[in-house]
């Protein structure tokens, strides 16, 4: 028996590749898209945001994908927010 590696060859690892980094990216932006809807609403709602604006948001989640999403629901929507809203910049 052949390993699996060997019946796809070079030119079905390279589309394999290709295909899971686009979808990585897809996944990245529409990750990072809802988060700055999301972070637009909070603003427009006067719950404030934390740290960074929600542009700022959008990128930390688009280029760190569940991490940043994972530390933006921490901040924003857990038991871990204050009662209190941030001041105003």
């Amino acid at each position: 028996m052949r390993p699996i590696l060997n019946a796809i060859g070079p030119d079905g690892l390279s589309f394999f590749a290709v295909s899971y980094v686009v979808v990585i990216f897809f996944l990245h932006a529409v990750m990072g898209l809802a988060v700055s809807s999301d972070a637009k609403r909070m603003l427009s709602n006067r719950r404030g945001l934390f740290l960074f604006g929600s542009f700022v948001w959008g990128f930390i989640v688009f280029v760190f994908g569940l991490a940043g999403l994972a530390a933006y629901w921490a901040i924003h929507h857990s038991n871990l927010r204050p009662v209190t809203t941030p001041p105003e910049r």
